[in-house]
């Protein structure tokens, strides 16, 4: 059985998880390894829907789906029924949308059963700093775990390990880009 491994990169909003994780998927790829690539479809930034995008203009195509069943059943349409023994990585973005029972269970079918490699991406904590479950799980399981900073828009410090919304609300998810910048430990706990 082939050797699979599971990473993960994380971070906060505008920290290039995203085109990390486009840049490693693009790698495998140029290997010419079978991947299959996966987003959460409350995902349409920068008005592709059916891409991973990033900041600096790059971007993949990706399958838009809203639940973990529907990798398992894109999985298998994508493979032909030929089972899971010519896939070699699957790419997941926006991971902190998914069930986190659900997108472990597929990530230790996919790594520890299959040995297909997993390279997962998203935010690791909310607005509030507080981790997101599927993010976290995912992170304590991994072979390796990169952790993208961001510069913080209040004092263009490189550290901004936080997520800080400028709107208010109470919802924790709340969608677009506008409503939120990066922030450094110091200006977030003093709330700058």
């Amino acid at each position: 059985m082939k050797k699979g491994r599971l990473d993960v990169i994380s971070g906060p909003m505008f920290s290039g998880k995203s085109a990390e994780l486009i840049r490693r998927l693009t790698i495998q790829d140029i290997a010419q390894k079978k991947i299959v690539i996966f987003k959460h479809g409350a995902d349409d930034r920068f008005g592709k829907p059916k891409d991973i995008s990033s900041r600096n203009g790059h971007h993949l195509s990706a399958i838009p789906v809203k639940q973990v069943s529907e990798m398992y059943d894109h999985l298998d349409s994508a493979l032909g029924g030929q089972g899971f023994d010519n896939l070699d990585l699957v790419g997941i973005d926006e991971i902190q949308f998914f069930d986190k029972d659900e997108l472990v269970e597929l990530c230790k079918k996919l790594v520890d059963e299959k040995g297909i490699s997993v390279i997962a991406c998203g935010l690791d904590s909310d607005y509030l700093r507080v981790p997101f479950e599927t993010t976290a799980h995912l992170m304590a399981l991994a072979d390796s775990v990169y952790k993208s900073n961001a510069v913080c828009m209040k004092c263009r410090d490189t550290d901004a390990v936080y997520t800080h919304r400028l709107s208010g609300g109470d919802d924790r998810f709340e969608v677009g880009s506008d409503n939120y910048e990066p922030r450094c430990r110091k200006c977030r706990v003093s709330g700058e």
